[in-house]
């Protein structure tokens, strides 16, 4: 992450911690990259085999850009999403399967 510091008038320094966490998922269904992007954002599913997933993205105003199903699969599946007209900012990735939600952030640039 990075820091900043910001002065006051009292000349006390506050340290204000921004970025972007690292993506990971403990259970490895949804994985993304490269992140950030510009182009073309790559999508990488572990399904469970006997259950379909849908993919919602969503920008930071909750506004759904991007929707799909995606049928079981005993194999990882890669999906590949052109993003290249998006606007620049931050989107959320959530993988809906059964009753389990996986998300994760990436940033388009």
């Amino acid at each position: 992450g990075e820091i900043r510091g910001q002065v006051d008038r009292g000349f006390n320094c506050s340290n204000t911690t921004t970025g972007i966490a690292q993506n990971s998922s403990s259970n490895n269904i949804l994985n993304l990259y490269p992140n950030p992007n510009s182009d073309q954002l790559n999508i990488d599913l572990n399904l469970n085999e006997r259950l379909s997933g849908q993919i919602n993205i969503t920008n930071l105003l909750g506004e759904s850009v991007y929707n799909s199903i995606q049928e079981p699969s005993a194999n990882v599946k890669t999906i590949q999403i052109n993003i290249k007209d998006w606007q620049t900012g931050m989107y959320f990735v959530n993988l809906i399967q059964g009753n389990k939600t996986s998300t994760l952030k990436f940033v388009k640039n």
